[in-house]
């Protein structure tokens, strides 16, 4: 009786690797078609504001960075800000409040820098 020189399990596992090379390639191909070197990060909203010079990945933004940045965001007087540690790290909500009375509440991610959300209220109570 005939056999292959090659195993079943051989080309099982051959099969399965180059499908998932393939899927890997044709990922990296989408970002390439839309020009971009990395994957695309969605951001709800963000500011021309950034971290400063001396801010690295390894040494995260203190709260008074934080509060700069989103001040230069949305000037106004700062009535709040709060540690946030969410699964995507560390980030401040800063609470500004305006003369008109209205409020803006910004999210600074404190590894980046970047305003990651900026919400609006009109009827600010203070709470």
């Amino acid at each position: 009786m005939f056999r292959p020189p090659v195993s079943r399990r051989f080309v099982g596992i051959a099969f399965a690797v180059s499908i998932g090379a393939g899927i890997g390639a044709g990922t990296v191909g989408v970002w390439s078609v839309a020009g971009a070197d990395t994957p695309p990060v969605p951001r709800v909203g963000t500011a021309s504001a950034t971290a400063p010079a001396d801010a690295t990945a390894s040494s995260p933004l203190t709260m008074d960075q934080a509060t700069a940045i989103a001040t230069q965001a949305s000037p106004g007087r700062v009535v709040e800000v709060q540690e946030d540690r969410d699964l995507t790290g560390l980030r401040y909500d800063v609470t500004l409040v305006h003369e008109n009375g209205t409020a803006t509440e910004i999210e600074v991610d404190a590894a980046t820098g970047q305003v990651v959300t900026t919400e609006h209220d009109d009827d600010w109570d203070g709470n």
